[in-house]
């Protein structure tokens, strides 16, 4: 497994820039219930009933009002509310976190947790929420299909690394915290931050991008698997 030195990275994904998927296709939010809209500028995903998962830097401090914005299959849009945080880590390479929300939905197909890490070289979907063009444009839900590559940082964390394929879809700002899904549609990681620099000759330039998303050369989920214990017993309410 390849080494990422993650201190040598650039996190591109801390900027004001709140774009969707570069490329991406655009998704009906109702074919796609639990994935949701994390107020202000995050994505989010419903693993049960009333709680979802997304990145830590997504999370503010207590007291911020944050809510989740999931739209049902008969198209009704749900605004579900916080009532407990837990942040696994602000570590980049394990920034997991998960939110349960006061209220709860039901009639709804939520995201199952992958039981193991997926292979080392394959290919993955992701979905993110992001802003369709300047502010204040409305968000959308996009999703882009990638290369992946598990990639093993200093520390020791494995991270899913995502590349472009053939059609130069990848994430941007405003899909921090949204969701990999793999090609039956387990969940496999949630999206950290992304490496690269605008101008590179081998990616588009900001002005060329899909909605002026930043050119970057890879972006990194945290896999769910190592921290699957966790993740239910905090489902579980404990």
């Amino acid at each position: 497994m390849r080494k990422l030195n993650i201190l040598l990275v650039a996190a591109v994904f801390y900027s004001p820039n709140l774009f969707a998927m570069r490329n991406g296709t655009f998704v009906e939010s109702k074919t796609q219930p639990s994935i949701g809209s994390l107020f202000p500028n995050c994505t989010a995903t419903l693993i049960s009933q009333n709680v979802a998962i997304t990145a830590g830097h997504c999370i503010f401090l207590k007291g911020a009002q944050q809510s989740l914005t999931v739209t049902q299959s008969n198209g009704v849009d749900v605004e579900l509310h916080p009532e407990k945080v837990e942040v696994l880590s602000r570590v980049l390479s394990r920034e997991i976190a998960l939110v349960r929300f006061k209220e709860s939905v039901s009639n709804m197909q939520f995201s199952k947790l992958a039981e193991s890490l997926p292979p080392e070289t394959g290919e993955a979907v992701g979905y993110g929420y992001g802003a369709t063009g300047f502010m204040p444009a409305p968000f959308a839900l996009r999703k882009g299909e990638f290369s992946t590559t598990l990639v093993a940082t200093e520390g020791g964390d494995v991270l899913i690394q995502v590349t472009s394929t053939s059609t130069d879809q990848m994430p941007c700002v405003g899909d921090s915290g949204g969701p990999l899904l793999s090609r039956t549609g387990e969940l496999l990681g949630i999206l950290s931050f992304g490496a690269g620099a605008p101008g590179d000759s081998t990616y588009p330039s900001k002005e060329e991008s899909t909605d002026r998303c930043l050119a970057t050369k890879a972006a990194y989920y945290v896999p769910v698997t190592p921290y699957l214990d966790l993740i239910r017993k905090f489902v579980d309410g404990q």
